[in-house]
């Protein structure tokens, strides 16, 4: 297999040119000022940028749209296929590892979906579907959802993760399960991680 997915294509904009003076010549955030307290000067200088933002998208904003935002090559060789669970496993832990280090935002995770030391109290629940906040624990939820699925993974790329159940003897034959609890609650969280991949598999972005 051969991956390469290129970074997004630079879209060019004025907007940050137009916040900076606007901060500058106000004192004050940009959001924060309206329109009718715009002064002549910045409506001269914010006609100005709408003149060059509109030379950037009908010049190298169109070419590199027409360009795909994307530079993406994908090979796959016959033997990928052969363990394409473990194949992929290869490729989606680093990307969920990286994920969960550089992340700045966290999304909605049902409660049922956590611990129970995780769960909001009936009163966070009914003020949370009164004001469409998240509760406290909210953050913690989604940690604990990542972690759960880089465990599945992290056990499916390594073969021998098993192997701590099991007491080896000199004979190959000689295998004897020292935790078959052990065993079955891990096989269980590894399923279980696999499941909440799925469930939440399109709030994997940043």
């Amino acid at each position: 297999m051969k991956v390469h997915i290129g970074k997004y294509r630079h879209h060019y904009t004025t907007s940050r040119i137009e916040s900076w003076w606007l901060n500058l010549n106000h004192g004050v955030d940009w959001d924060l000022v309206s329109e009718a307290d715009y002064t002549p000067i910045d409506r001269v200088i914010i006609k100005v940028l709408d003149g060059v933002q509109w030379l950037l998208n009908h010049t190298i904003n169109e070419f590199n749209e027409w360009r795909g935002y994307q530079k993406i090559r994908v090979h796959i060789d016959p033997w990928d296929t052969w363990s394409a669970d473990h194949t992929l496993a290869l490729v989606i832990l680093p990307v969920l590892e990286q994920l969960r280090d550089t992340s700045y935002g966290y999304f909605f995770v049902d409660p049922k979906d956590a611990p129970k030391n995780l769960r909001p109290s009936k009163e966070q629940i009914e003020h949370n579907e009164k004001t469409g906040m998240y509760d406290d624990k909210s953050l913690d939820r989604w940690k604990w959802v990542m972690g759960e699925m880089i465990f599945a993974f992290e056990c499916k790329v390594n073969d021998d993760w098993e192997d701590q159940f099991h007491h080896f003897g000199d004979d190959m034959l000689d295998v004897k399960c020292v935790d078959p609890k052990g065993l079955r609650d891990t096989h269980k969280r590894i399923q279980n991680g696999f499941q909440l991949f799925g469930k939440y598999y399109q709030n994997l972005w940043d």
